[in-house]
This record gives structure tokens, C-alpha cells and sequence, in this order.
């Protein structure tokens, strides 16, 4: 998420050593070793921008293939909903059209975009349902190998804790399968889902996460590099706006981004204002409990066509 889009290609503040670290596992992938880490934290805290930024550049840099999914609320009762997801990504790789043709029939199942993308993809044979999710991770197995064609490959699922049961239990058999492949696996969680502490979370979502990377909050210089890099004013705010935007956002860059956002929309009326007056007639202004304040504000100051129009792009997501 940044406030500024033109912005999103070059601004990207701290996490100079979570990078590091994720750029270390990754030369183990190259080498052609399975790899899985999770990351964790609290909302706004990150997670989704090291994730993507992470993948893409890595992608980038190997000329690899990397797909990332993006679990959403709305998906979770919904079956094979990720899962359905990365098999839209991956059809439209070329690459992956190398795959035997009986294993792209056997992805079919629950993606027929796969039938559309690829030429001579006949219908899957008949199986028992309980061994459909076991010939579903097989033949996402090979079409990764299609499409991997001797680099390494990048997977990701964002906001794994929505992940659908279905997918959860494909995601399980995959990992084991891909053991002796080179794949990086990686998936981002809130961090209230599955408890803090050493070793917390090393088993979630039915894999074995081989190690757990915890996305801490930004320091103050970190929150006022990021407030002066996204700010459309110049120069950016005050020194009192800036320090105000620093302590309300605990160390959280989204919540940070949002305040910014609010501040040069709002002005006297913004939470930063009101906060800084004193005056809870405005507005009561706790983070990180009332972070839905400042994603109301927002959604209320936009049209009545633009939030319909939100509202159909965050149920339909990649299928739009």
C-alpha cells in the first residue's frame, strides 16, 4: 500500500535486514534447495509490501518465475479459492505449457482458464474425490518444474490466515513435494493468528515453515523518512505534524501512509489534528484499535460510485 503510486517503484523504507536475510535463504534456492518461510506480524505493520517487493525483485534478478497469491477474506469458505488463483497466474505462462498434458487436465479441474491458455489439454479422468487434492498438488508440481526449466522458483501467499480449507490442504501435499526442487515458498500471517515466541508458528496452515522471520515495528527516523517520501506537500508536513503521524502510528508504515493521506485530505478536521488539539468530539484516536477510523474516513470521503466500485473490486480481486 503507498499513498502516492508513482511513488511505489522507488520508495521503500527500512527493512534493510529482513531483506538480507530473505536474499541469504534465496541463494540456498539457486543452489536448488527447498525452501519455506513465513512471515509474521501485526496488521500495517508491512508484511504484504516485503513480500511483494521481496519476490519480484528476486524473480527479477534470477529471471525466474515467481507467482504470488493473494488470499482474501471473501475466499475462505470458498474451495480451492487460492489455489484457483495461482492456477490463473500460471496460465498464463508460457512455460508452464511444457507440462504433460495429463497433469494441465488434471489442474483443469478447478481452473478452466488452464484448458483456454493450453492447446490439446483433454478432460481429467475420473477419480475418487479423496484423491483429487493429492493428483491437484502433483500436477502443480509439475507445472512449477515447467516452469522453473532449471531456475529457481518464487511462490507467495499473502494473508495466508484466509487461506480455504481446500487450498490449505493442497498447500500441505505440495510442500512435500517440493522438497527436493528449487522453491521458495513463502507466506505472509498476522501475527494475532498463530501467537508469538520462539518456534510460534513453525507449523501453520499444514506446513512445516522451515524458519519464521517476525516484521518489527518501524523506529521513529524510519516512520519520518517514510512520512517525508510519500507526502505530496513541500515541503512535507511540520515538525509537529511529523511527530504527532510518528506516535499515533506505533511503528505501523500503513497506518503512517493512511495519517499522512488523512492529514493532506483533512487538514484541521484530520485525526492528526484532532489528536494533536485534544478535541475527542472529532475523534477518539487509539491505534491500533481504531485503525478502521482511518480506513472509514477514506471510504466515506470517496463517491458513491467509487465505493461500489470498491466493493466489486475487492469481491472479484484478480478476476476482474
Amino acid at each position: 500500500y503507498w499513498s502516492k503510486p508513482e511513488l511505489s517503484a522507488r520508495v521503500f523504507v527500512g527493512r534493510e535486514s529482513e531483506m538480507a536475510r530473505l536474499r541469504a535463504i534465496s541463494t540456498q534456492v539457486v543452489g536448488g534447495n527447498f525452501r519455506s518461510i513465513l512471515l509474521r506480524g501485526p496488521d500495517g505493520i508491512g508484511k504484504s509490501s516485503v513480500l511483494r517487493r521481496f519476490i519480484f525483485s528476486a524473480a527479477a534478478d534470477e529471471h525466474a518465475p515467481s507467482y504470488l497469491v493473494s488470499c482474501q477474506k471473501i475466499g475462505e469458505g470458498i474451495p480451492f479459492a487460492a489455489i484457483s488463483d495461482l492456477l490463473e497466474q500460471m496460465s498464463h505462462d508460457p512455460a508452464v505449457g511444457a507440462t504433460d498434458t495429463a497433469w494441465l487436465a488434471e489442474a483443469s479441474r478447478i481452473s478452466p482458464s488452464i484448458k483456454l491458455a493450453f492447446s490439446g489439454v483433454g478432460n481429467p479422468p475420473v477419480t475418487p474425490p479423496e484423491t483429487a487434492r493429492v493428483r491437484l498438488a502433483e500436477a502443480i508440481k509439475h507445472m512449477l518444474v515447467a516452469a522453473a526449466d532449471g531456475k529457481p522458483v518464487y511462490l507467495a501467499f499473502d494473508d495466508v490466515q484466509f487461506l480455504d480449507h481446500a487450498s490449505r490442504d493442497v498447500l500441505h501435499i505440495l510442500a512435500k513435494k517440493l522438497e527436493r526442487l528449487p522453491v521458495l515458498l513463502l507466506a505472509a500471517v498476522r501475527s494475532e493468528e498463530i501467537g508469538v515466541g520462539s518456534g510460534a508458528g513453525s507449523h501453520y496452515e499444514g506446513v512445516e515453515w522451515q524458519g519464521v522471520l517476525d516484521l518489527e515495528p518501524f523506529t521513529d527516523a524510519q516512520v519520518e523518512e517514510l512520512v517525508e517520501s510519500i507526502s505530496r506537500q513541500d515541503p512535507p508536513t511540520t515538525a509537529g505534524v511529523v511527530s504527532k503521524i510518528v506516535e499515533l502510528s506505533e511503528g505501523r508504515p500503513l497506518l503512517a501512509e493512511m495519517l499522512v493521506a488523512d492529514w493532506e485530505k483533512s487538514g484541521p478536521n484530520s485525526l492528526v489534528a484532532a489528536s494533536t488539539s485534544g478535541n475527542k468530539s472529532c475523534v477518539k484516536w487509539c491505534p491500533p484499535e481504531t485503525i478502521r477510523s482511518a480506513y472509514a474516513r477514506q471510504f466515506h470521503g470517496l463517491s458513491k460510485c467509487g465505493q461500489r466500485l470498491l466493493h466489486l473490486l475487492a469481491t472479484a480481486g484478480r478476476r476482474m
